[in-house]
């Protein structure tokens, strides 16, 4: 198989725990990279848009793809174009502590343009 992404679907935000489950077994028994949309959730989640504050819905969005992230997500879909301000220095940011943590285990970023390279 080629060119293959299995999105393990997010129907509401406790539901990316089990999209998280799921993304591990995929990758565990079929060796498929794979990964979620928390974003899904999180945009139908009214609460954190109109009562939780102003910065809760960019806080909630970053934080379902930071979670979806470190428990090994190969991707995540992150929802509109607009998000992308919030999400990516986030995801960012992830991606070079786990990408350092690696290091321990003697595996290294393989492009010189890793996050990990632009924190120090």
């Amino acid at each position: 198989m080629r060119n293959v992404l299995v999105d393990t679907a997010v129907l509401y935000v406790p539901s990316i725990g089990i999209s998280a489950r799921a993304i591990y077994m995929v990758k565990s028994e079929y060796g498929l990279p794979a990964g979620c949309g928390p974003s899904n959730a999180i945009t139908t989640w009214k609460k954190a848009k109109k009562e939780l504050g102003p910065f809760a819905y960019t806080t909630c969005l970053s934080g379902s793809c930071l979670i979806t992230q470190s428990l090994g997500a190969n991707f995540v879909l992150y929802g509109p174009i607009e998000n992308a301000e919030a999400v990516f220095p986030a995801c960012a940011m992830a991606n070079a502590i786990i990408a350092y943590n690696a290091r321990r285990f003697g595996i290294r970023p393989e492009s010189k343009h890793h996050p990990l390279f632009k924190i120090f």
